[in-house]
C-alpha cells in the first residue's frame, strides 16, 4: 500500500493506492507477449527485481507530470494519479527505467525496445540485434528521458539512441567488463566502471572514448584484482569523481586531467550524495562515521570532519546546498552547516534505526522514515512539523513529490 501525507502538518492526503504486488509473473507476461517465449523476460524481471523476493513495493518514482510509478519486486509496475488513487496505466513488467520514470525497456523476441509507462506505447524504434549476446542478461542503463540507452554483456558494450535507432559500439579496454554505467545529468556523457578498478568516459552523441582509462597507469593500485564500487558526476557534468583502489579521484571530464592527488585515508564518495548542488565541494565518508568535505578546485580539505559514532547510512544537501543532513547506525540524524564549517554542527534528534529521508524541492522540509513511522522535519532546525506518521509495516520507501 502506498499512503500520502502532508508534510506541513503530518496529515493523511488523499485516499492509499492499493497497489497489487502478488501478481502472477509468468501469467502477465503470457498476457502482455502472447504467443511469444517469455524465457528471457522473466529472467529480466528476476535478475533486476530479486529472483527470491517476497511480493512487496519496492520503487516509488514522482514523474514530472505529477504522476507516481510503483514499482513491485521482479520489477511489476504501473502508473498512479495520486488525486484519484487509481491506475492511469496499465501492468506492465519492463527492465530498467529511467531517473524520472518516463520510459522503461521491455524486452522483444530479437532485442528490446522503450515504452512509455503510462500510456504502454512504444518510444522511437526497435533496439534489434545490436549486440551479439542479446540473449544473455545485459547490464542496461537509461539517460533521463530515455533517449539513449547504454548495454553491456561481458566484454561487449553497445550505447544506443531511442529516437533513431542507431547503435555505437563502444570500444573497451581488452577483457573489460562494465560493473557500472552512468550518464552525465544533460546525457551528454557516459562513464563506466570496469572490472579491474578502472574507468572509461565515452561522448554520449558519438560513443567516442573521451581520453584514456582512467585512471591511468601510475594511479593504478598493484594489488589490482577487486574493484571498488561508486561512480558520480558533478551536476554540471565538468566532473567525474570515483572510488578506486588507492582512493577518491577526482578528473575533469573536458581535459581528463586529474584535480589533486587520490584523497586516501578518507573513506569513499557516496555516489547520488557525492556532490554539493553547485558542484564546488565533493563529500567523502568512512566506514567509522566520519565524514569531509573537500574543494573540487584543488581537493583540499574543507573545513572540519563531520563525525558519526557509527557508519554512515545516508546523506544529502538540501537542494540549495547550504545544509548536510546526515544518517547513521548510531541513531542519530544531523544537520550540518556547510557554507560555515567552522560552526559546531547542529545535533539532530536521536533516534533508533533511521532509516531513509528525502527533501522537498525548496529545500524547507525533509522527511525521516525510522522503523514504523515517518516523521517530517524543518530543514534548517530539525524540528517537528507535525505528528509522526505511523506505517502499516515495517517495510518503507520514501518519496516527496515535485511540489
Amino acid at each position: 500500500r502506498v499512503d500520502f501525507w502532508e508534510t506541513d502538518t503530518g496529515q493523511p492526503h488523499g485516499q492509499p493506492l492499493d497497489v497489487p504486488v502478488d501478481v502472477d509473473l509468468d501469467e502477465l507476461l503470457g498476457k502482455l507477449y502472447p504467443g511469444e517465449d517469455t524465457t528471457n523476460l522473466r529472467k529480466v524481471a528476476l535478475v533486476y527485481g530479486g529472483a527470491n523476493a517476497e511480493p512487496s513495493i519496492r520503487e516509488l518514482i514522482w514523474r514530472p507530470d505529477g504522476k507516481l510509478m510503483v514499482g513491485s519486486r521482479k520489477l511489476i509496475r504501473q502508473v498512479w494519479d495520486p488525486e484519484t488513487a487509481r491506475p492511469v496505466g496499465a501492468l506492465f513488467c519492463p527492465g530498467p527505467c529511467d531517473p524520472d520514470g518516463m520510459a522503461a525497456v521491455v524486452r522483444q523476441r530479437s532485442g528490446f525496445r522503450l515504452q512509455d509507462p503510462l500510456s504502454g506505447d512504444a518510444l522511437g524504434a526497435s533496439a534489434t540485434n545490436v549486440m551479439e549476446d542479446v540473449d544473455r542478461t545485459p547490464y542496461i542503463t537509461l539517460s533521463r528521458q530515455g533517449k539513449m540507452v547504454a548495454l553491456a554483456v561481458r566484454t561487449n558494450a553497445v550505447l544506443w539512441e531511442s529516437s533513431t535507432g542507431r547503435s555505437i559500439v563502444l570500444r573497451l579496454e581488452r577483457d573489460a567488463q562494465v560493473r557500472q554505467f552512468l550518464f552525465s545529468r544533460d546525457s551528454t556523457q557516459l562513464a563506466a566502471m570496469l572490472a579491474g578498478g578502472t574507468f572509461q568516459l565515452w561522448d554520449a552523441a558519438t560513443g567516442r572514448p573521451r581520453g584514456d582509462i582512467l585512471p591511468r597507469p601510475e594511479f593504478r593500485s598493484a594489488s589490482a584484482g577487486k574493484w571498488t564500487s561508486g561512480l558520480a558526476f558533478s551536476p554540471d557534468g565538468r566532473l567525474l569523481a570515483f572510488n578506486a583502489l588507492n582512493g577518491v579521484h577526482l578528473y575533469r571530464t573536458d581535459s581528463r586531467e586529474p584535480i589533486g592527488s587520490p584523497i586516501a585515508d578518507h573513506g569513499e564518495i557516496l555516489h547520488d550524495s557525492a556532490f554539493s548542488p553547485d558542484g564546488k565541494l565533493l563529500l567523502t565518508a568512512t566506514a567509522d562515521g566520519r565524514l569531509q568535505l573537500w574543494t573540487t578546485q584543488n581537493l583540499q580539505p574543507y573545513g572540519r570532519a563531520f563525525q558519526h559514532s557509527g557508519p554512515i547510512l545516508n546523506a544529502q544537501f538540501t537542494p540549495d546546498g547550504r545544509r548536510l543532513i546526515t544518517l547513521s547506525m548510531d541513531g542519530a540524524a544531523r544537520l550540518w552547516t556547510v557554507d560555515a564549517p567552522e560552526a559546531q554542527p547542529q545535533p539532530g534528534r536521536p533516534a533508533s534505526r533511521w532509516r531513509g529521508l528525502a527533501f522537498s524541492a525548496a529545500a524547507d522540509a525533509l522527511g525521516i522514515t525510522v522503523r514504523g513511522h515517518v516523521q517530517f522535519h524543518s530543514a534548517t532546525t530539525l524540528e517537528r512539523l507535525g505528528e509522526p506518521v505511523s506505517l502499516h509495516s515495517n517495510e518503507w520507501l520514501l518519496a516527496l513529490s515535485p511540489d
